[in-house]
């Protein structure tokens, strides 16, 4: 529901400040929010942002070195503080992901814990980054979704929580994934990711660049960092791969 006018002159009096910026994110709250300019006795200065991104740009603009992490730190307090942790191994927290504890923080060691690894960058601006980080804050603490229910997020499973942060909205260009039919339900699995970076193939419309590659080698107990065309082709690896790979090889 957009706030009144009322609503809002209630919320500058409500600020220890005399100077107050407002960055209505949404086209409907615009005019409502200019027309408390000359309601107070405060300086207001309304920033006509029509979307939360908009809104992220004009603050990245104004303070490009801190704001974004001050807003983390006001909207999201508790996930904040969890987020400059360690794990119990003493590995500082730097993932977000969906696993059976649900939408939790945890460390680059313990995510990359998988037979192989790799990480995709989005090709969007600073401010549609930063508003896919909001998104992946709001969800923290929600369960895991045992039903791979992708049409709500009350709980969520690994790879929708990827489709739920950077899924297009108005304002926000986001990234398009693909999705299937899997038992009657629709989803995005981790290999229809690799599915479809292979499938743009570094051409202008692709939505994600590869920034590194870890493949492992069950046999020798290591990863090796392999090139795009590996993982371009990795998708097409039968479930049991890493069983094979090593006979593959001496082959």
């Amino acid at each position: 529901m957009n706030p009144s006018t009322e609503e809002i002159l209630k919320a500058y009096e409500s600020l220890p400040t005399d100077r107050i910026i407002v960055l209505p994110n949404n086209k409907n709250i615009v005019m409502t929010a200019r027309q408390t300019i000359d309601l107070t006795t405060k300086r207001v200065a309304i920033v006509p942002s029509e979307s939360v991104p908009q809104g992220i740009a004009a603050m990245l603009a104004l303070s490009p070195d801190g704001d974004f992490e001050a807003l983390l730190k006001a909207k999201f307090p508790s996930s904040y503080q969890l987020s400059l942790k360690n794990d119990e191994a003493g590995h500082p927290i730097g993932i977000l992901e969906a696993i059976e504890n649900g939408v939790t923080f945890t460390s680059l060691v313990h995510s990359a814990t998988a037979d192989s690894i790799a990480i995709l960058r989005p090709k969007l601006t600073k401010a549609e980054k930063a508003q896919a980080i909001l998104r992946a804050f709001s969800y923290a603490g929600r369960p895991y979704d045992y039903n791979f229910d992708f049409l709500t997020d009350s709980a969520l499973v690994c790879s929708e929580l990827v489709f739920k942060c950077y899924e297009p909205s108005n304002g926000f260009k986001g990234v398009t994934f693909p999705q299937s039919i899997v038992m009657g339900r629709v989803l995005t699995s981790p290999n229809e990711l690799a599915m479809q970076f292979d499938a743009e193939g570094g051409s202008q419309k692709a939505q994600t660049r590869m920034v590194a590659f870890l493949d492992g080698y069950e046999d020798q107990k290591k990863a090796v960092e392999s090139d795009e065309k590996t993982f371009r082709e990795s998708w097409k690896r039968p479930k049991w791969h890493i069983l094979v790979q090593g006979e593959a090889q001496k082959k």
